[in-house]
């Protein structure tokens, strides 16, 4: 069970620190640092005018009044309650973002359970509730924090199974799977890489599995089709703010390469180093398969989709899986034999650090 943690007092304690640690961190510059964004305004509006007017749509873009049409109303359903509860202003929108932050780093100390052990586990969620570009970013990047929160859900289920039936597992996992991808796109890279978590399985027949998949993708089958049947009320509209988002996004590679050195000029660093330590840990880490096998490649294809774009907020979907996976091997590095491996594992979780 997910929860089976609640009964070590020690654990208990040891993450009531670790979040206090982070709050620390996150609530005194809470409303200037980082500034203020404009998908915050818009995004916390069209919440706003959901609240106000019982649909999905904002006035601060042309175009959006009526209907925001471009993506699944998930992620305004969930700011909702945020509002009513705190009223409709910036510090009640950071205050969601940084409790979901916090639903972060206590999952990702329940996954490492699952996959190592407490010294793992502790270990994961303070390099987690440390790292500056996590605990910054997490606070105005909420769509992509709330993502992240449900794809680790969807991995405790299948890590810690709450039914004694992996079928009723697997389609627990498929909802919050497809939750995680109507709330941000990169929902789809968990989608993608859990399914071939399915397929690996190799205690069960190739027939069972391809079951799995099935009852696993059926809750996002399903989503689809209700998002398609609200999208067919306006399909012009529906282009058009797709068109406008695209093109929102396609910027020059060089260019936003550029542009984010000169803003922060620490970045070819801060990922040259975990990318040359992967050449070390993924390879390691995926011929274990098991839990860890998984981690490591979703860390993989994460930092895939992730690094292109060039966006340091996308740093909070690199952090949680860096930090499970070098925590783990960390602790683990000292049952390998050879010295010189030994010290390879370090220095690569040093670069992560």
């Amino acid at each position: 069970m997910v929860l089976d943690w609640l009964r070590d007092v020690s654990n208990v304690k040891y993450m009531c620190l670790v979040i206090v640690l982070y709050l620390s961190l996150s609530i005194p510059l809470l409303l200037t640092w980082p500034p203020p964004m404009i998908d915050e305004a818009l995004f916390g509006s069209t919440a706003k005018t959901l609240i106000d007017d019982g649909h999905v749509g904002t006035s601060l873009v042309r175009g959006l009044e009526s209907h925001a049409y471009w993506q699944p109303p998930l992620y305004f359903l969930a700011l909702v309650p945020a509002i009513e509860i705190g009223g409709y202003d910036l510090m009640t929108l950071r205050i969601f973002s940084v409790l979901v932050g916090g639903g972060v780093i206590l999952l990702i100390f329940v996954l490492a359970l699952g996959v190592s052990d407490s010294a793992a586990a502790k270990l994961a969620a303070l390099l987690l509730a440390c790292d500056p570009h996590f605990v910054n970013n997490v606070k105005f990047v909420r769509m992509d924090g709330l993502c992240m929160l449900f794809v680790l859900i969807a991995l405790a289920v299948l890590f810690k199974p709450t039914f004694e039936s992996k079928a009723a597992n697997g389609l627990l996992a498929g909802i919050v799977s497809a939750i995680a991808a109507f709330t941000h796109p990169f929902g789809m890279v968990a989608v993608v890489v859990l399914a071939l978590w399915i397929l690996w399985d190799s205690s069960i027949s190739l027939r069972e599995r391809l079951a799995g998949i099935a009852l696993f993708l059926s809750p996002l089958l399903l989503g689809t089709i209700l998002w398609g049947l609200w999208i067919i009320q306006d399909i012009p509209g529906f282009t058009e703010q797709l068109s406008y988002q695209i093109a929102r996004k396609d910027r020059s590679l060089l260019l936003t390469i550029v542009n984010t050195i000169k803003q922060y000029r620490n970045v070819p660093l801060a990922l040259a180093l975990p990318l040359v330590s992967l050449g070390f840990v993924l390879p390691r880490a995926i011929r274990k398969r098991g839990k860890l096998g998984l981690l490591a490649l979703l860390l993989g294809a994460t930092i895939v989709v992730v690094v292109p774009k060039f966006e340091i907020p996308y740093h909070v979907y690199i952090a949680p899986f860096g930090a499970m996976v070098s925590a783990v091997l960390l602790v683990e590095s000292w049952e390998i034999e050879s010295r010189m491996k030994r010290g390879m594992v370090v220095f690569c979780i040093g670069a992560w650090l």
